[in-house]
């Protein structure tokens, strides 16, 4: 009974959704993620969302590299001690080829369409979850969904060993376990 009221919930949000939205204001993302949601639906039964193989869209239906979330300016980044090394629009399966990523994600077909993007700093503080640290030669690799604006991987590399010592800080060999009182 849970999973009928689940499914039917969905399936009313899905149906509900474009009424009470009116689709013309939707960014194209948006429109995009909707239409993943839709398209996840097969026969009344609920799919984990799957991003599809989109490669035979034309460009201009991909989001332009500026309205990425976590884009920033090249001068922007210069001021953070940052360049872009690498921005460019290919498939996921050409972004694995590239090994930027620790693994793969096997809920993307490798026919979709996404940015790949690598910056490189000397020296930056300014790295999520390691502020404060200063490390020295960071690539930064980051790959996002080039239709719906979804960012699908990060990736830091450094040889530096405060980075090696923040990485074996947080690893859980060194977190603290709660006491057995």
């Amino acid at each position: 009974m849970k999973k009928f009221i689940f499914f039917a919930v969905i399936i009313l949000t899905i149906s509900i959704l474009p009424l009470m939205l009116n689709a013309d204001s939707l960014s194209n993302n948006e429109k995009a993620r909707q239409e993943l949601i839709a398209a996840a639906m097969d026969n009344g039964k609920v799919c984990d969302i799957f991003y599809f193989a989109n490669n035979q869209k034309d460009s201009n239906q991909f989001l332009n590299i500026t309205g990425l979330s976590g884009y920033v300016s090249p001068k922007e980044l210069a001021n953070q001690g940052g360049k872009y090394i690498l921005q460019k629009l290919m498939t996921y399966k050409e972004s694995c080829d590239l090994n930027y990523e620790d693994g793969i994600s096997y809920d993307i077909d490798p026919d979709r369409v996404v940015w790949v993007i690598r910056t490189h700093f000397d020296q930056t503080n300014n790295l999520y979850n390691f502020e404060g640290i200063t490390i020295r030669d960071v690539t930064v690799s980051s790959i996002w969904d080039a239709e719906t604006g979804d960012a699908i991987s990060v990736t830091i590399q450094s040889d530096d060993q405060s980075f090696k010592n923040a990485i074996a800080q947080r690893s859980p060999a060194n977190i603290a376990k709660p006491s057995d009182n």
